[in-house]
Formats: C-alpha cells, structure tokens, sequence
C-alpha cells in the first residue's frame, strides 16, 4: 500500500470514527430523553399521591383553627376572653398554620427540585420525606418507625433519591389498603453504614410481592398495584434513579412483608 493510499485509508477510518460518535451520541441523547420522558410521567404519578397527602396534612389544622374561632366567640359572648386567653389562642392558631406551611414548603421543594448532584444527609432526606406523608399514615393507621442514625451522607440529588422514597411510602400503602392484614400496619426504615457504603433498608409487613413477578420488579410495565390504570413505572424509575447515582435497589419477601435495600456510596 502506497503513502498516499495509506493517509486516504486513514482518512476514512476517521471519518467512520467520528460518523460512529456522531451516532453513539444521538443515541444517547435519545436514551436521556426516553428516561426524562419516563421520569416525568413516574413524578407527575407522585404529585397526585402527594397532593391528596398534603390535603390531609391540612384538614385538620383547618379544622382546629376554625374550632378555636368558634370557641371566642363563644367565650367573648361569656366574657371570658382577656389576654392571657387571646394570647394562648393565638400560640395554638400559630402552631397549626406552621404545620401547613412546613407541608406547603416541603411540597414545593419536590415539585422544584435543585439541579445538578449535592451531597446530603440521608436521615434528613428520610425524615423529609416522612413529614409528607405523616397525617395520610396516620389516617389509615400505618405505623412508620425510622431508625436514625448519625449523619450520614452520600452523593446525589436529594429530591430523586427522595421520589425513591416517597414511591415506596406510597407502595407499601396501597398494599396495606388492598391487603387484609390482622397484625398492625408497620413500615420500618433503617440506615446502616460501612467505611464506604450506606444502606436503607425499607421494610413493611403489608403481605409482600407476589413470587411471580418480584424477579421483574424493577422492569418497567412490572406492577405491584392493582388498578388497571397503573403503568408499573415507578419501581423501574426507582431503579433508573438509583443507576443514576451508581447506587442499588433490591428487593425480598421476609417476614409477611417485602424489604427494600437501598444501597449508596458514602459520600464525601
């Protein structure tokens, strides 16, 4: 082969090569929008849970606070109110209104996230997370006992990993709710830690998954739920977010219920 057909063999070799890049990368362009596209519709699920859970987190502080106006002016006919009185009124009324701006706030921060990855405490993510759900759990009598540990941080973006959460919080009621379980309903969440991993472990005793689809049930269209409706996205979501962060998801069936191991990287 001669110097020039040799530079012209060269030539075209890199030319295929940026031809190839040029591909790979409009593929993977395509596999980021499939799985926005995918995430969106897995969040835009969420936010109706979680608009009925903010719902109920606000029925009763409106109704305490509407109790307290009936009581003045019940008092005020009975000329009981002094300062005192309006003064312990108004600490009570503030209370319940800061029930529902912290639920409000908390709210807003899932529906506009922060861009990009941070580093963060997990138990202040759990802790998040549990505050949104709390009056609804109450409500249908779940039982939520969170093991917090010592700080404990990991790489990511606090809101995904907190949609992982709340996607299971929301799981394991529909399960409670469709299932007939005699014992209490409980829900345990535990962070364990190495030298360089840290591990939730999510556990319900809500009856578990069925044996014949748990093997698939990080795959999407795989559902848990029982409503035709349901697109099985959210624990295949769950499973892309965790990817995402170079952390992992599994799941089991132990102990009348089903455990969920999250397990991250420490962060730094």
């Amino acid at each position: 082969m001669s110097r020039f057909e040799l530079q012209e063999t060269i030539v075209q070799l890199n030319s295929h090569k940026k031809n190839l890049e040029n591909e790979i990368e409009k593929e993977r362009q395509k596999s980021l929008s499939h799985e926005n596209l995918l995430l969106y519709q897995s969040r835009k699920a969420t936010m109706g849970e979680m608009l009925e859970s903010v719902a109920h987190q606000w029925i009763q502080p409106l109704n305490v606070i509407g109790m307290y106006m009936q009581m003045i002016a019940f008092d005020l006919i009975d000329g009981k109110v002094d300062d005192t009185y309006l003064s312990n009124v108004v600490e009570a009324v503030n209370r319940q209104t800061n029930h529902m701006e912290n639920t409000l706030y908390e709210f807003k921060n899932f529906l506009h996230p922060k861009l990009g990855s941070e580093t963060f405490d997990l138990n202040t993510m759990v802790q998040k997370s549990l505050s949104l759900v709390k009056d609804e759990f109450m409500k249908y009598k779940i039982k939520v006992v969170f093991e917090k540990s010592k700080p404990t941080m990991i790489q990511g973006s606090l809101n995904q990993i907190q949609h992982v959460l709340i996607n299971l919080l929301n799981n394991s009621k529909e399960a409670f709710l469709n299932a007939v379980i005699e014992k209490k309903r409980m829900i345990e969440i535990k962070i364990e830690q190495s030298d360089s991993l840290v591990i939730l472990k999510f556990q319900d005793n809500a009856g578990g998954i069925d044996e014949s689809i748990i093997s698939d049930i990080f795959k999407p269209s795989t559902s848990t739920k029982k409503s035709k409706s349901n697109s099985g996205l959210g624990l295949y979501i769950c499973s892309l977010i965790m990817q995402k962060y170079e952390a992992s998801i599994d799941i089991k069936n132990i102990n009348h219920g089903a455990l969920f191991t999250l397990t991250f990287n420490k962060g730094e």
